[in-house]
């Protein structure tokens, strides 16, 4: 007598799990890979952050050094120049206009901070030039007839 199911092999009831496996290890894989390029926006965020706050606090700082020599220039020279001191508050207040970028008003520092130079250097090239010009004056013109010449200094004595 023959058991039912006797003929039956139990190797054939064993649940083969593999495809289950294989695409739990693919579903974990792409989620590795979403974390991944979350986590690399991230990073280069934080990086673009990071380096944008630098550039603004360089910008800044040139501002406020451009500030300073502007009140420098209208300080030493303003008297010396007719209109020096209303031209460089218009171009001071132009630094600080909240109509425009924070990248053009650095833009604006540098050119101005570079235009203040230049009108300081010929300023002072002036007087230089005329310093000696009245040096030469003075070696060109004849003694008094007051005493001695100094000549260190290039007038005469009494």
């Amino acid at each position: 007598m023959a058991l039912l199911g006797s003929s039956v092999d139990p190797r054939l009831f064993v649940q083969d799990y593999s495809g289950f496996a294989r695409a739990a290890d693919i579903q974990g894989q792409s989620m590795q890979n979403i974390g991944n390029q979350i986590g690399s926006t991230i990073k280069g965020l934080a990086e673009d952050y990071t380096k944008r706050k630098k550039e603004e606090s360089q910008i800044n700082a040139l501002k406020k050094s451009t500030e300073s020599r502007i009140d420098s220039a209208i300080n030493l020279f303003g008297d010396k120049m007719p209109g020096l001191a209303e031209q460089l508050q218009s171009q001071k207040a132009l630094l600080n206009d909240p109509n425009i970028s924070l990248y053009e008003q650095g833009l604006n520092a540098s050119t101005i901070g570079s235009e203040i130079e230049n009108t300081l250097n010929m300023l002072l090239q002036s007087q230089q030039m005329g310093i000696r010009q009245a040096a030469a004056n003075r070696a060109a013109a004849p003694p008094t007839s007051g005493g001695p010449q100094d000549q260190a200094a290039g007038y005469t004595v009494p």
